[in-house]
């Protein structure tokens, strides 16, 4: 399905996602069919909308004016792809965009923002971003980031994409270093266990116990993967074990095999 509900639904779980880990989530919606539409109705030609593109998605007005300048573009649609950078804000950008807008396929675009909006009891954690022009030849709708206060990279990202892998396609992918990174040091559990061995590793996650999947599964190649790490404890099929250079406690490496039910 692609329609404005499909696309809100995407957001909403993206939004969701940040919202899961404690931060709290700002969104910015944008829709890249707008900024195609300008460059159809300036009559540009496709090798000319990277570099605009990319200037208006970096905001760089003045790389903007220069290329404008050297495609010789003039009218409404030129002045149009000027001011893109900035419509950026609430929904009253929708109002300037549409004065702006040169084309019934522009105003298409804008009324596609405009029913993702009306999906959402509360918009205030939403923002519009009619800049947002990365990856034209890829994503063909709504697209949105995700950034959280105090920190200045987006945490995730995505979009529809229809007809790129399925007729109707929308996702979003997530940073997890930038989440980890955004969020407080008290809030991020650092693994006390790293493990070799996955149903043993589940046990102990059932039990409350943080433990990390080793990226390699020969014993020698995790422990060398702890002690980098500083990871207390290794579990193989064997059972559980303290690493060699780390600090780790005998009391709590007994409680770890109790509740590996006596294995060692």
């Amino acid at each position: 399905m692609s329609n404005a509900r499909a696309d809100a639904e995407i957001i909403h779980l993206a939004r969701e996602s940040v919202r899961a880990v404690g931060l709290t989530p700002r969104v910015e919606l944008g829709n890249p069919a707008y900024v195609l539409a300008l460059f159809d109705a300036a009559g540009l030609r496709p090798e000319q909308h990277a570099p605009l593109a990319d200037a208006i998605d970096r905001k760089d007005r003045s790389e903007l004016l220069e290329l404008l300048g050297a495609f010789q573009l003039r009218g409404p649609a030129a002045d149009a792809i000027l001011q893109t950078p900035d419509l950026y804000g609430d929904a009253t950008v929708l109002g300037e965009a549409r004065r702006l807008a040169p084309s019934a396929a522009a105003h298409a675009a804008l009324d596609r923002l405009e029913g993702v909006l009306e999906q959402f009891e509360d918009v205030s954690e939403l923002l519009l971003d009619l800049g947002l022009a990365r990856r034209l030849e890829y994503y063909t709708g709504v697209t949105f980031r995700t950034f959280t206060f105090d920190y200045g990279q987006p945490l995730l990202g995505g979009g529809r994409y229809d007809g790129a892998l399925l007729p109707y396609a929308a996702g979003f992918s997530l940073g997890l270093e930038r989440l980890l990174s955004a969020l407080p040091p008290s809030a991020v559990h650092t693994p006390e266990v790293l493990a070799t061995d996955d149903p043993l590793a589940r046990v102990l996650r059932a039990a409350g116990v943080v433990v990390a999947r080793a990226l390699v599964d020969d014993e020698a190649g995790a422990e060398l993967e702890a002690q980098r790490e500083g990871v207390p404890f290794l579990l193989t099929a064997a059972g559980v074990r303290s690493v060699e250079g780390t600090t780790s406690d005998a009391a709590r490496l007994a409680h770890l095999r109790r509740l590996l039910g006596g294995v060692e």
